[in-house]
């Protein structure tokens, strides 16, 4: 149970980072 949290954790912390350098990519681009 926790190794699947703690996976669940680590995706989100990936896609949230993924997230903020698109946003700032699109920013400079505007």
């Amino acid at each position: 149970y926790c190794e699947k949290k703690m996976k669940s954790i680590k995706y989100t912390i990936v896609i949230l980072g993924v997230f903020l350098l698109l946003s700032q990519i699109q920013g400079a681009k505007i």
